[in-house]
This record gives structure tokens, C-alpha cells and sequence, in this order.
């Protein structure tokens, strides 16, 4: 582990001597302070893993050097420590919370004491660290990692009503957090598109064709009127005088009785045979037919639809391919730029793309949507995430002009007319694909791989897909999908 630093800041030289030989003595690295100016050099000169200072400095006090400390973003969060004296005021204290201070220690005090304070803190400190790693960690990634951590193999769906499509999966919920419940299977669905988990089929569920809800009722109708009140009856023939009747006009309160001949009828096969079929009778039109319609209502939306116009979703456990964690990579560090969004948006005006901003894009992919819903067709998006391998200095605008101008030549070479393309951030091409299902997308993708990789420059791009409805029904859901940088990462060959 590497060795800890610690500025450490007090204008009494004697106990800054005893703890600077107490913390070394701990394998820590010290430097020394006598005054907040001082201390203010050091920290400019390196920063430490913590401070631990007088609340009263020769200069200042510990409080205004917090305040000023706080004001650099790189030293914001520091852990801090406060040597106090007995008298010190329970205000000062409380202001010293609130600027961060994590501990106080009063003077004077032994060599365990500091010891055990410092060891907590900053073993606190890591802890939040990592913590704050982990966060930053595209959840996919940290959803992999929680997966390995923990021995899970397999995610397996859980019953849930309110899911919208009636399943969750808990442990990928923990990590990936979706905004409403059940929605990370459409993350963990391109996930196993992208090959980091194997899917297993688990079940099979109906869903509205309107909000895709799973939460439907079935129900058989009459063809005729389309009341629910069915009854199903067999045919009967009275073995005497060959009638043939629906049994409900058999039956009296003494038993079957042969509505023609009058006669009693017992045993079956003797007296009457039964037919193997029924026949309906609506109760409402009293219309009589062999198959009922089936009705579905969802009981989220209230659509009355026909079972047959009802979409099939397959709903599959998640397992885990080996060794899958350790070959994601990460993308690099987004390219670095010199200018505003408004030049972002002047760059796609000249380059007269079909739309200028996300806010149009998003009308104009839900309006694709809404036509592939009607016509039963599909839609797939395309997020093309990009960076130069060897860019060590920032990029001006010309050169990101230059570099875009060329990309987007590149993919109107292949595209078709009504494809939607624009400029969603500095890092990342997205494109609309109507009426194009996924498989055919991936083709289409890989054709662009292929021609963006003949450019000059040395780029690492990674693609990632969404499409309807396998990903998602809506936008905000094939977004979410979207948002996968790391598994569905697919760099093409340099």
C-alpha cells in the first residue's frame, strides 16, 4: 500500500515535533506547517491524505483556513482534523463540521490516540474513495463487478406486478438502479446482445400493444355482440327419436328430459349420446358458435385489443460468462475541447443533419416509434462513442470541425435517406435507423465500423444499440439502453 501524506499544521514547534515523530513513527509522510500561509504552500506543492491542524494558528484560525482550502475543487474534500483546546467554544465546533471537519482531538493527547484517530479516518477516507470509484464506474461495469465480487452466476427474474413487464431482477436492480421498477431488463437484455451475459429462456409473457404492459385480462367474447356472458354447452341426442339439442334444453328440474319425445332420459350411451365438442351460447344475443373470441383489457391503459394483435416478449435469466469481466474495457477519456455547445450546434447546422439538437432528435425517434408501433414495424438506434487514442493536447474547434466534417461523410456514404443522424454530445454520433430490426442494423453498423476506420485520424470508437421494441417501447427506454458504453463497447480494428 502506498504511504500515506499528511500535512500537519500548528504554530507550538514543540507539539509539532512530538506528533510529526509520532505519525513517522506510524510510516506516515509529514510535512510540516507553522501558519496557514505555510499551509497554504504545502498544499499547492502536493496534496495530502489529511490535515490535521490547530484550531488556532498564529495567522488564522483553523475555520477561516478551511474556508479558503474549500474553494479549491482538488482540496475540497480532504479529510481534516482539528486539535483543540479544552475551552474550545461548541460553535466553533459545529462551523467546523460544516466545512468538513471529520474529527477533533483534544490537546493534549497520547501517541495512541492520534495513532487510532489517523488510522480511522483514513481508513474511513478509502473506504468513500473507492466508493466514489465504483459510482463513477459505468453501472454496467460495476454491475459485472458485483456479480464476480459475490459469486453470482445467474440473475434470475423475479415476480413482480408492477414491473411493466411482471419480472425484476433484484441483484442487477441494486446496481444499475433503474428508474422504474423492473426496468433493468432492457439494460441486461443488450447486455447479452452485446455477448457479457448468456441468456436462458425463463418464460414467455403477452403485452399491450399500446403501453406494453404486462398486466392484461383475458377473457373469451361472443363473435356477435361481444359480451363476455358465455356459457359452453354440449350437444345432446336423445337415442329414441334422434332429436339433437344444446343440453340446456334438455335439462328440468326432475333431470334430462328429450324436449321432442317428452321422454326421461338416464343413461348415457343408451338413453342420449353426448357429442365431444361444445357449442357456445351467448347469454346476451342468445347467438350460438363453436370458438369464442379472445378479448384481452389491460389493466394499465384500459386498451380493449384482440389476443392475437398481443406482442410475445421472452423473459430469460442472465448468466454470467466466464471471464467476461476481466476482458471489458473501459472507454478513454472523452475528447477534450476548446469551445461552447453553441458551436456544437452552428457545426450540425453546417452540416445540414436532420435535426440540430436532442430535444428534436428525441420528437423526431418517438414519431419514428409511434409509425413502427402501427405498422408493426421496427426501429433501431445507433450511438457511435469516439475518442483519438493519441491526443495528448487539447482539441480546437478546427480540428474537431475537421474530424466531425469527415465522420459524417463517411456515414452518408451508407446511410439511407430517411435516416436520422445528429451530433448528441462533442463524444458521440447517434443515428436513427427506421424500419430497420436489429440484425440488420448490426449489419449496417458494421459497414460504418469500416468506413469510419479508413479516416486518417486514430480513433477508438465504441458502438452501442438499441431497438424497438426488442430493447424497449419507448424512447426514454431505448435511451436507457443507450446509456451501455462499456459491455456493447465494439472498438474496430485500427
Amino acid at each position: 500500500m502506498a504511504q500515506k501524506n499528511i500535512l500537519l499544521i500548528d504554530d507550538d514547534t514543540m507539539l509539532l515535533t512530538r506528533t510529526q515523530k509520532i505519525l513517522e513513527n506510524c510510516d506516515y509522510c509529514v510535512t510540516l506547517a507553522r501558519n496557514a500561509a505555510e499551509g497554504q504552500i504545502a498544499l499547492e506543492r502536493g496534496v495530502p491524505d489529511l490535515i490535521i491542524l490547530s484550531s488556532q494558528l498564529s495567522d488564522s484560525t483553523a475555520y477561516s483556513f478551511l474556508e479558503q482550502v474549500k474553494e479549491n475543487s482538488e482540496w475540497r474534500f480532504l479529510p481534516v482534523i482539528v486539535l483543540t483546546n479544552k475551552n474550545e467554544l461548541e460553535d466553533d465546533r459545529l462551523m467546523g463540521l460544516r466545512l468538513g471537519v471529520m474529527d477533533y482531538l483534544a490537546k493534549p493527547f497520547d501517541e495512541d490516540e492520534l495513532r487510532k484517530h489517523v488510522e480511522n479516518i483514513l481508513a474511513f477516507y478509502d473506504v468513500k474513495i473507492q466508493a466514489g470509484k465504483d459510482a463513477a464506474l459505468p453501472s454496467q461495469v460495476r454491475l459485472l463487478k458485483f456479480m464476480n465480487e459475490h459469486g453470482i452466476r445467474t440473475l434470475v427474474p423475479g415476480v413482480h406486478r408492477i414491473a411493466k413487464l411482471g419480472y425484476e431482477y433484484p441483484e442487477a436492480a441494486q446496481i444499475l438502479r433503474p428508474e422504474e421498477v423492473g426496468g433493468e431488463i432492457y439494460i441486461l437484455e443488450s447486455m447479452a446482445k452485446a455477448g457479457a451475459l448468456e441468456r436462458v429462456f425463463h418464460d414467455a409473457i403477452h403485452m399491450c400493444p399500446d403501453c406494453g404492459h404486462h398486466d392484461l385480462n383475458f377473457r373469451e367474447i361472443c363473435p356477435q355482440c361481444n359480451a363476455a356472458d358465455i356459457d359452453a354447452m354440449k350437444m345432446l341426442t336423445c337415442d329414441r327419436c334422434n332429436h339433437r339439442s344444446l343440453e340446456n334444453k334438455f335439462r328440468t328440474e326432475k333431470g334430462l328430459r328429450c324436449p321432442h319425445c317428452l321422454e326421461f332420459l338416464q343413461r348415457k350411451n343408451l338413453d342420449y349420446d353426448e357429442s365431444t365438442s361444445a357449442m357456445c351460447v351467448c347469454n346476451e344475443c342468445k347467438g350460438q358458435f363453436t370458438e369464442p373470441i379472445v378479448n384481452c383489457r389491460c389493466m394499465n391503459c384500459n386498451k380493449l385489443f384482440d389476443m392475437a394483435s398481443a406482442p410475445v416478449r421472452k423473459i430469460y435469466s442472465y448468466k454470467l460468462i466466464q471471464d467476461m469481466f476481466e476482458k471489458a474495457s473501459l472507454p478513454g477519456p472523452p475528447l477534450k475541447l476548446k469551445f461552447a455547445q453553441n458551436d456544437i450546434e452552428a457545426l450540425i447546422k453546417s452540416q445540414k443533419l436532420h435535426v440540430v439538437d436532442s430535444d428534436s432528435f428525441c420528437r423526431e425517434a418517438e414519431k419514428c416509434i409511434d409509425d413502427a408501433g402501427e405498422s408493426e414495424n421496427c426501429l433501431t438506434i445507433l450511438a457511435f462513442h469516439f475518442k483519438i487514442s493519441d491526443l495528448t493536447t487539447d482539441l480546437d474547434f478546427d480540428a474537431y470541425k475537421e474530424l466531425l466534417e469527415k465522420m459524417i461523410f463517411k456515414l452518408r456514404e451508407i446511410l439511407r435517406q430517411h435516416d436520422l443522424i445528429t451530433i448528441a454530445s462533442p463524444n458521440e454520433l447517434r443515428i436513427a435507423l427506421p424500419e430497420t430490426p436489429y440484425r440488420m442494423a448490426r449489419i449496417l453498423a458494421n459497414r460504418l465500423l469500416k468506413s469510419l476506420s479508413r479516416l486518417e485520424y486514430d480513433l477508438d470508437i465504441h458502438l452501442n444499440m438499441a431497438s424497438y421494441p426488442d430493447d424497449g417501447v419507448s424512447f426514454e427506454e431505448l435511451t436507457e439502453v443507450l446509456k451501455l458504453a462499456v459491455v456493447s463497447a465494439h472498438p474496430f480494428p485500427g
